[in-house]
């Protein structure tokens, strides 16, 4: 890999390209390390840098960190009022219900957006457009000059500016505005376990192509069925012969997703990431997991966490959610990627490595008909001893998600 200005940053490169659109002489671009993981990172022409430094003090990874966050920040559960609109947000629909309280005829928003099967970063000027921004995309999304550009424009023509993403995502905004323009600003930060990559996902989509023998055109991580149910499930739209269907599964039956739960596939930075200590944002959102057991919630498939981290942050949780008696520190313990940064499973590092082969994503890929089988083995035996061990506990059957219908 280039070195930036003789810094070696490959381990700690967030890849948020703020260097390569401050760069004044427009020697830096973002390059795909095509030999190693395929993220990208700086590249810098020597020929056209003339060491001036603006690329270091600003960016994210190597400048000094912000404040540490209080531990015993409060905490607030949210739930979005509308059924139907909260069926398309991850959890409990915080984010929807920040913008649609905030927006109007001065406000823009910016957050992850899919375009295609590619994440990108995404300006939106009207409600009509959110849904565009709802739920998650468990890939780094890309946030190229344009949006940059376009944050800066928004903030000199006086727009309040509401930015959602990654916490390193909202560190490079912060870095990029200043404290002056902060004030007309809304940073809202994604609890963030670690990011996969685009590339990843693109070697999924066209393997799994190959054995539905159709083309994709629609991907959801974290589809909801229900409002009650686990809701870690995808759903993908394909064309074939000319018709449309649709796949919802489970997580572990779509490969990239199921590797995504072990923590194995994310950016390097990602685990040695500083921004769960040292944030920059007004307010995180997330899956208040663990709601059923500190909160005696009976449904944590469909309530989000707010913790404000500054005085903005907390007026719009005062404002939409209810307070409950936890702290930020309680709700780590069941939430562990918000302040600790995860461990690689040993048994998944060799993804990126590869994922090129179609015969190892046919190995890694669960068979539905197969899973079905094992599931009903199982539900039959727990069934029986339901039946005929009265005394004993009774227990829950196993249940597993896999249909492929025709798309309506």
């Amino acid at each position: 890999m280039d070195k930036l200005n003789n810094v070696s940053i490959v381990d700690k490169c967030i890849g948020c390209g703020l260097c390569a659109f401050l760069c004044p002489k427009d020697a830096i671009i973002m390059k795909e390390d095509l030999a190693n993981d395929h993220f990208i990172y700086p590249s810098v022409n020597t020929n056209r840098c003339v060491s001036c430094g603006i690329c270091l003090k600003k960016c994210p990874a190597t400048c000094l960190p912000n404040e540490k966050v209080d531990l015993y920040a409060p905490v607030y559960k949210y739930r979005f009022g509308n059924k139907e609109s909260l069926l398309k947000s991850s959890s409990g629909g915080a984010f929807q219900g920040i913008v649609t309280d905030l927006f109007d005829e001065k406000c823009v928003v910016y957050g992850a957006a899919w375009n295609g099967l590619q994440v990108v970063h995404k300006r939106i000027t009207n409600l009509s457009e959110l849904e565009q921004l709802l739920s998650s995309k468990y890939i780094q999304s890309n946030i190229d000059k344009s949006i940059y550009k376009s944050i800066k424009d928004d903030l000199e023509s006086g727009l309040f500016v509401v930015f959602s993403g990654t916490p390193c995502q909202n560190a490079a905004i912060a870095s990029l505005v200043g404290e002056q323009q902060r004030k007309q600003m809304l940073l809202i930060e994604i609890l963030c376990h670690g990011v996969p990559n685009q590339w990843g996902f693109d070697r999924c989509i066209e393997h799994e192509e190959k054995i539905i023998k159709g083309k994709i055109k629609e991907f959801a991580f974290r589809y909801k069925i229900d409002t009650n149910i686990d809701n870690r499930k995808f759903k993908y739209v394909f064309e074939t012969d000319s018709k449309k269907y649709s796949v919802i599964g489970d997580f572990q039956y779509f490969p990239f997703y199921k590797y995504f739960h072990t923590y194995s596939i994310y950016r390097s930075s990602c685990y040695q990431c500083k921004f769960r200590e040292h944030r920059y944002s007004d307010i995180v959102i997330g899956d208040f997991w663990g709601a059923n057991k500190l909160l005696n919630y009976q449904n944590p498939w469909s309530i989000s966490f707010m913790v404000p981290l500054t005085h903005k942050g907390k007026m719009v949780a005062n404002k939409l959610g209810e307070a409950v008696n936890l702290s930020l520190i309680d709700v780590a313990q069941e939430n562990e990627s918000f302040l600790k940064n995860r461990d690689p499973d040993e048994k998944y590092m060799d993804f990126y490595k590869r994922i090129t082969d179609f015969n190892f994503y046919k190995k890694i890929r669960i068979s539905p008909t197969k899973k079905k089988t094992e599931v009903m083995i199982k539900n039959v035996v727990k069934a029986c001893i339901n039946i005929f061990s009265p005394k004993h506990k009774k227990i829950s059957l196993t249940k597993t998600t896999y249909k492929r219908q025709k798309y309506k």
